[in-house]
């Protein structure tokens, strides 16, 4: 993946390969990336083997020539985290405008430096949708904003030293996750369709869908930051949602017609999550973190 292959909550997709002269193995308990022999490499795959010998020119000339007298010309010169590509992860390019975190839930891809992959520890209960939602909201946008290196016209560093910092929220029921993580699986679907890339009018209602979810998405989550607040001013989200008990995407037949149906009935003005949703900027660290208000005032 290039930088410009990842946004946010989007399926990744990518018209690039890596040829990885690598294997697995465990060496004291822990995972590494151990290199093929050319040998090896051409008995196991030879195909492959002949590509890369098509490009040995090219490949010993890397760094100024540097593995011209190298055994192992193949080989990556910098290997980093070999063994961690191919597993289930977050990627966010590194210079970014906004948060765009994308899930890569089958460890398919590999990334050049424009972009970082974020692995959970594996004592870490919630799922990777859930901090998606986190990474993706507009608090951490405006987080980064706050403390990270401006780039040229407005967008800014994503490196995870900066996103480090960035407190994470303490959840003491699990359950609490999961409206998170189903309406990310509802956005994920919807930014598939084609109507979502789609300028014309007559799909203004279904691309109005993926926002609607997106806004709820951040609700939540500064609900999460800001309970209190928002809670002052009647303002609840997840519990509401909780009780909506809405379905998982895979349990749909017909999952566009059915979040459809969802988002009518959300997005209805009389409905109590529609009703807290209206002037949320009310709350006032909302309007600080939306631009609304100086954060010095």
């Amino acid at each position: 993946l290039k930088g410009d292959d990842v946004h946010r909550y989007e399926t990744l997709k990518s018209d690039k390969f890596v040829i990885f002269p690598y294997f697995r193995k465990i060496e004291d308990g822990k995972e590494k990336a151990e290199l093929y022999s050319e040998k090896e490499l051409q008995k196991l795959f030879p195909k492959g083997y002949g590509y890369l010998k098509e490009c040995e020119p090219v490949l010993r000339n890397r760094e100024k020539g540097r593995l011209q007298n190298d055994e192992f010309w193949y080989r990556y010169i910098y290997p980093k985290n070999l063994t961690l590509f191919d597993k289930e992860k977050l990627i966010q390019p590194d210079i970014s405008m906004g948060c765009n975190f994308a899930y890569d839930g089958n460890g398919e891809f590999y990334s050049t430096t424009t972009n970082y992959s974020y692995k959970k520890y594996d004592h870490i209960k919630e799922s990777y949708k859930f901090y998606m939602a986190i990474l993706n909201s507009k608090v951490l946008w405006w987080y980064l904003q706050q403390t990270g290196t401006t780039m040229a016209n407005g967008f800014f560093r994503f490196k995870p030293d900066y996103i480090n910092p960035f407190p994470l929220p303490k959840i003491e029921n699990i359950e609490d996750t999961k409206p998170f993580e189903v309406l990310v699986d509802y956005v994920m679907f919807l930014k598939q369709q084609e109507f979502f890339k789609n300028d014309d009018l007559a799909f203004a209602k279904d691309r109005l869908m993926v926002s609607f979810f997106e806004r709820l998405i951040d609700c939540m989550v500064y609900e999460l930051y800001f309970g209190d607040e928002l809670h002052k001013a009647n303002k609840y989200f997840i519990e509401p949602l909780q009780k909506e008990n809405l379905p998982e995407i895979e349990s749909m037949s017909n999952k566009l017609e059915s979040i459809k149906t969802i988002f009518e009935r959300l997005n209805d003005k009389n409905h109590t999550i529609k009703k807290n949703m209206y002037f949320i900027d009310s709350v006032e660290v909302v309007r600080i973190i939306e631009g609304k208000e100086n954060a010095n005032n």
